[in-house]
């Protein structure tokens, strides 16, 4: 976490446009560039396949504004705002969502602040911002995700995962139950993604421990069929899932993949892959070293992953890009920069992956791929 801001300049300014400029471009399709000064929070990509990437300016000594820029397929700048209203003198946590129209929909929370859950919309026009039910306050780890009638829905962590629904007029909530078995489960304080399939059908992701197997891990998907939540809980392994990076993705059959950090509390240091056929969840570690990532899942089921890992060199940082394929992996390096952290992955209707990051000295990157 980087807790405070100092201006890069000079010889360390040079290295990191020329790590996420020249590194990027000697690699077929890929390409990188520094958007701003601030703290990566979220991406995604709309139905024409513009990118909306969503950062917070240094906070600190000044409140943080957050703010929108967007990116057409080739990554030429095309729009930058700040969100009105919405500033914060600590980190924010957050995510950003494309409805069907091309519509966003925002939410921020502030982290060890005693706030609720801010929700922007922005209408193609202009961004309508308020504040979830005060229920939601200290609710953390938020994400966001619309349904077919363009209606969002937020998840977030209070003592287990809540769910938000906003009917056009009116936020709903709940607590939502995680069984495995007869038990019920204590979830981890951990990021919780949610997914919504085009069925209807939500899902909302936990880390959750399991006193029957000695306190280890699982990885749960929570879903909320026709009103009634159940929860598919596996994962379980050594090493197990923790509360770092954890991500998902559903195929087309409903079916869950998650990736997750493995590390310890102390060390951080690790990531696996985890995903259910239909009768068995079967996990595999992608990196012992790996100090983050994030996972994506395209319309044809085919996984993407973005991990982060320690270069040879100093405080560098290397960004790779895994595809699973016919089940194997495949890699490509993205490029690397100094203190790479808290990467984020999204892609676009043909599969093609976007990312963002957090480098050294509050400086925020985008990397996107385009075919030849």
């Amino acid at each position: 976490m980087i807790s405070t801001a100092r201006k890069l300049g000079g010889p360390a300014a040079i290295a990191l446009i020329l790590l996420f400029s020249l590194t990027g471009t000697c690699i077929a399709g890929w390409h990188h560039k520094v958007v701003a000064r601030g703290q990566f929070i979220a991406l995604t990509v709309d139905q024409n396949g513009v990118s909306h990437y969503l950062y917070q300016t240094p906070y600190g000594t000044h409140a943080g504004k957050i703010e929108h820029v967007s990116f057409n397929a080739k990554g030429k700048l095309i729009a930058k705002e700040s969100l009105p209203s919405l500033a914060f003198a600590t980190e924010v946590l957050g995510d950003i969502a494309a409805d069907a129209q091309n519509h966003l929909h925002v939410v921020v929370s502030a982290i060890g602040a005693d706030l609720p859950i801010t929700y922007g919309f922005f209408d193609g026009s202009e961004w309508q911002i308020q504040e979830l039910p005060d229920i939601s306050r200290g609710c953390e780890w938020p994400t966001v995700a619309v349904d077919a009638d363009s209606n969002p829905h937020v998840a977030c962590y209070r003592a287990g995962p809540y769910h938000y629904s906003y009917d056009g007029t009116t936020w709903t909530s709940e607590a939502v139950p995680v069984t495995f078995g007869a038990d019920s489960l204590a979830p981890e304080n951990s990021r919780i993604p949610i997914f919504i399939e085009s069925t209807g059908n939500i899902h909302i992701g936990a880390v959750v421990s399991d006193e029957s197997s000695g306190g280890q891990n699982l990885a749960c998907d929570n879903v909320n069929s026709s009103g009634t939540w159940t929860s598919n809980c596996g994962c379980l392994g050594s090493p197990g899932p923790q509360y770092q990076a954890l991500t998902m993705g559903v195929d087309s059959s409903g079916y869950p993949r998650f990736m997750y950090g493995t590390g310890t509390l102390s060390d951080e240091l690790g990531i696996a892959y985890c995903a259910f056929d239909g009768a068995a969840f079967s996990a595999e570690t992608l990196s012992s070293t790996s100090t983050d990532g994030a996972l994506a899942v395209s319309s044809s089921d085919v996984s993407e992953a973005v991990i982060l890992e320690p270069a040879s060199r100093g405080s560098e940082v290397s960004a790779v890009v895994g595809t699973l394929n016919d089940g194997t992996w495949s890699y490509q390096p993205i490029g690397k920069g100094p203190g790479l952290a808290g990467v984020g992955l999204a892609l676009d209707s043909n599969g093609l992956p976007r990312a963002g990051a957090t480098a050294a000295d509050y400086n925020v990157v985008y990397a996107y791929f385009v075919p030849k």
